[in-house]
This record gives C-alpha cells, sequence and structure tokens, in this order.
C-alpha cells in the first residue's frame, strides 16, 4: 500500500507554519486599513499637498475634534468640526468633516488624489426623494 504524500509529519509541520506566516500578514493587512479616527494628521502630509479646492485644503490642515468657522459651499460663516481622518477603499487620504450652515447639517468627505483635496460628492448624507 503507498502512502500519500502529504501524511508525512514533516509536510504538517511545514504547512502549518506556513499557514501562521500567512495568517499573520493577513491580519497585519487588515488592521492597515481601520478607521484612523483619533489620530493626528501627519505634519509632512499637511506641507506637502495644499493643491485643490481652498475649502477641501483648509478642511484637510484640520485635526480630528477640530472646530473652525469659515467659507463653506454652504454658506460664507459655516462651523466645520473635522471629526476623523481615514483611507478611503481607493487607498486615498480622506476626512470626515460636518459643516453646519443655515440650520441645517451636513456629513462630508474630503479626499485627496493626485491633483489635490476635493470635496467628495455627499456619501454620508441621505439624498432628497
Amino acid at each position: 500500500m503507498s502512502r500519500h504524500p502529504f501524511s508525512s509529519s514533516k509536510f504538517f509541520i511545514v504547512s502549518r507554519g506556513k499557514a501562521v506566516i500567512v495568517a499573520l500578514a493577513a491580519l497585519t493587512s487588515l488592521c492597515a486599513c481601520a478607521p484612523q479616527s483619533g489620530t493626528s494628521v501627519p505634519e509632512a502630509e499637511k506641507a506637502t499637498v495644499s493643491a485643490g479646492d481652498p475649502f477641501a485644503v483648509a478642511v484637510s490642515r484640520m485635526t480630528p475634534g477640530q472646530q473652525a468657522v469659515m467659507a463653506t459651499p454652504y454658506g460664507a460663516d459655516s462651523l466645520v468640526a473635522l471629526e476623523n481622518v481615514y483611507t478611503s477603499g481607493l487607498g486615498l487620504s480622506c476626512r470626515k468633516a460636518q459643516v453646519t450652515a443655515s440650520g441645517a447639517t451636513h456629513r462630508l468627505a474630503i479626499c485627496r488624489d493626485d491633483s489635490g483635496w476635493y470635496v467628495s460628492d455627499p456619501i454620508f448624507e441621505q439624498s432628497q426623494r
């Protein structure tokens, strides 16, 4: 009777070791995708990219939890609060902000691509029907 080539204990130990390495690599890569709430904005990122929409650039320089009164697409004297910093599913550096203007609150995503900072389409608000 022939022995199955994968039944040796040596193969089991090597495969098990590789499985552990693969599992650790997968866990490490998943941690990199987690939201980065409460983190500060790297100084190098603040200084290097200032191109794009002036409002988006101003929000990109804020730190999570910071609030400021500024001109926004919703009005001249709007209260802007930066909620958190995160990496989008496309790998873009983004900011989640809340803007209060004329009694209405708007939640925005401000992201950076190769052209600079821009206000993303409103993905956090419910659409009007």
